[in-house]
């Protein structure tokens, strides 16, 4: 297989699942990388070393436009791996369960939960870390101590200042008294750096409280990294963010600071239930040096009166005493004022229901979105121009089409994410 990419294509989307590779028979035979690197085993039981020698990071860049070579990542395991793990867990494990929780700079956060054939929660659980920067992975438990995450598990790896990570997670710890999970908390885990992988001595993990008077319903959806803060973002309440400093230096609490979405668009838990994944129609990211928001709402008027809406917020600029930090608006459109642009009729552009919203920072004043092919399972990625366009309607800059069959939720990555490697055999 060929690794010139396209000048059309600067980054791959491909589904936040990863599958297991010796179970999907469709796509065994392709020409899958291994993605090699050095690895280790942090705050794991002494086994849990052999379960990671044992995990292979596969990865096909494959063609938009073919149905059989979409890009894919898949988890392959060896025969060694299931029985150990069998063994640990006193049963034979029926599958594993695997997702991309956070992609942030070079680095990308996944979960791998091995589940057996009787009991359908996880029995063990994992987070693998992988940095392309330096070709390393790093695999560690899910579970903390008196800790539980809260929404989405949506770990955030931030470089500290010697090259290493450390995952930050929001979540609750456990009362004591109680032996509820209603204390909110922060839990850091340290990855060792580069130049010293086998740094046993640090303290792994540690759980702080964090303060803010209003965030007992606040969901985790995303997590990301802007201009020195850390910021978690619920899709139906708005975002919370805290600044590298205050997140890293010694202390037991970590202030934080909230800023609701438009009042337009927070929604309640119970709606949210009623309106299923919200990762189809709303979107939170970093756009240049902006956070944005993006909701597209159906009409019942029909398609062409969907509405788009992207809101910006700015935290580089410091606030007066008496100000907050809001939203603004950059942009509302139909898809109606999409359909009418010359560039959507010639690159014969589906009038189809957009959904997955795609945001990312290199790509400043673009949205992205996803316009399913009417007959068929293929869809066109679009690129919008809406935030230096000088005309009244936003500008089409880019599209191309994507063969996937189906997608929960979309993962974006450079296409030199990966280096070549040698192929699976």
């Amino acid at each position: 297989m060929s690794m010139d990419e396209p000048t059309s294509r600067s980054f791959m989307v491909m589904d936040d699942i990863l599958s297991n590779y010796d179970c999907d028979h469709h796509r065994r035979l392709l020409d899958w990388e291994v993605v090699e690197c050095r690895r280790d085993a942090v705050g794991c039981e002494p086994a849990d070393k052999h379960i990671l020698d044992g995990i292979s990071l596969c990865v096909l860049r494959g063609d938009d436009d073919d149905p059989k070579l979409y890009p894919d990542m898949c988890i392959r395991l060896t025969d060694d791996v299931f029985n150990q793990v069998g063994r640990m867990i006193d049963d034979d494990t029926a599958d594993i369960s695997c997702s991309v929780c956070a992609v942030v700079g070079d680095t990308m956060v996944i979960s791998l939960a091995f589940t057996a054939h009787h009991i359908t929660a996880p029995l063990r659980q994992y987070y693998l870390v992988y940095d392309s920067a330096n070709a390393s992975l790093f695999m560690r438990p899910v579970q903390a101590p008196q800790f539980r995450s809260i929404g989405r598990s949506c770990p955030l790896p931030l470089r500290r200042e010697d090259g290493g990570y450390t995952l930050a997670l929001l979540g609750n710890r456990q009362c004591p008294a109680t032996d509820r999970y209603d204390s909110p908390a922060l839990c850091l885990w340290s990855l060792p750096a580069p130049s010293d992988i086998s740094q046993n001595d640090m303290d792994h993990c540690v759980v702080k409280g964090r303060h803010h008077l209003n965030d007992h319903s606040f969901n985790v959806h995303m997590a990301f990294s802007c201009n020195g803060n850390a910021v978690w973002g619920d899709l139906t309440q708005g975002i919370m963010y805290c600044s590298y400093s205050d997140l890293l230096k010694g202390g037991d609490c970590v202030n934080f600071k909230h800023v609701r979405l438009p009042e337009k668009h927070r929604i309640t838990y119970h709606q949210a239930l009623m309106m299923g994944e919200m990762h189809f129609h709303r979107n939170i990211g970093l756009v240049g040096n902006s956070i944005w928001f993006v909701s597209i709402t159906p009409s019942d008027s029909g398609t062409g009166q969907t509405m788009v809406e992207v809101w910006t917020l700015d935290l580089t600029q410091p606030l007066k005493s008496k100000d907050k930090r809001e939203w603004a608006t950059l942009i509302v459109f139909r898809m109606q004022n999409i359909w009418e642009l010359d560039a959507f009729n010639k690159k014969g552009l589906p009038k189809s229901l957009p959904r997955f919203p795609i945001l990312r920072q290199q790509d400043d004043g673009v949205l992205y979105m996803l316009l399913p092919n009417l007959t068929g399972s293929k869809c066109y990625l679009v690129g919008i121009d809406v935030g230096r366009s000088r005309g009244k309607w936003p500008q089409i800059v880019s599209s191309r089409c994507l063969a996937l069959p189906w997608m929960r939720r979309p993962v974006v990555l450079p296409v030199d994410f990966f280096e070549p490697r040698a192929m699976v055999e």
